[in-house]
């Protein structure tokens, strides 16, 4: 069995998947170095397409079916935005719907921390663990997303909450926070960070996958944030 990241959409895979290849080192490989070596060990992506209690319990339980042919102790991982809970909350929240499915205590204390569970119906092992997206203790990847890219550029994205949201606010319609932003990032990369041929073709080249490829530097994921840093670090304990 490979291991297993859970995500909520198939876009948080993508931009995960990129952090995982280009800023997470292997710890197989503990040198100091400033090269990032991929991590080349089997991992699943598993989207959610959209987070609930019964469409994560589902993934959880089909993956049951996976431990029994595992042939070491894999590692199961987590990530899920803050949105407006704590991240106690969340932990809590998490620990309730694994333990319904896996039918033990799961009994999670701290993010980016695997602890090992065993199935004693089957005597397999495997290790879970939790990480959360958000900036500043709360919120959601696109709230990181916004705070990494290129500002310098962002003319059409900012035009977005000084012109056209005052217009609909003058004329009595409210717009929610949580839209906008998503709505910002989508005007950002394309019309602020594609090229003239690439938005003849914007809805290929949009795609996080695709956009990643082209433009690796319109958002900075190296740049220090703790949340930010707690998601390198948890992605990189797939290497071990």
């Amino acid at each position: 069995m490979s291991h297993k990241i859970i995500v909520e959409s198939f876009n948080d895979q993508a931009i995960y998947k990129h952090i995982l290849d280009n800023f997470c080192q292997s710890t197989m490989n503990p040198e100091i170095s400033t090269e990032i070596e991929p991590i080349t060990n089997d991992l699943d992506w598993i989207e959610l397409n959209g987070l609930n209690e019964s469409k994560l319990s589902l993934k959880l339980k089909e993956l049951q079916s996976d431990l029994l042919r595992a042939k070491k102790t894999p590692k199961i991982g987590i990530i899920i935005d803050l949105d407006d809970s704590t991240i106690s909350d969340r932990i809590d929240y998490l620990n309730v719907i694994c333990s319904k499915v896996f039918e033990i205590n799961i009994d999670i204390k701290k993010t980016n921390e695997f602890n090992k569970y065993i199935l004693p119906e089957y005597n397999l092992e495997f290790e879970l663990g939790y990480c959360f997206s958000g900036l500043n203790g709360k919120g959601e990847l696109e709230h990181i997303l916004i705070n990494i890219a290129d500002t310098t550029i962002s003319y059409h994205a900012d035009c977005l909450k000084t012109c056209w949201v005052n217009c609909l606010n003058e004329k009595g319609i409210t717009f929610r926070e949580k839209d906008l932003r998503k709505l910002w990032i989508d005007f950002y990369k394309r019309y602020d960070c594609l090229t003239s041929s690439q938005k003849n073709n914007a809805g290929k080249y949009t795609q996080w996958q695709n956009f990643l490829e082209k433009h690796p530097n319109k958002f900075d994921f190296s740049k220090e944030i703790h949340e930010l840093n707690e998601i390198k670090i948890f992605l990189t304990k797939f290497s071990s």
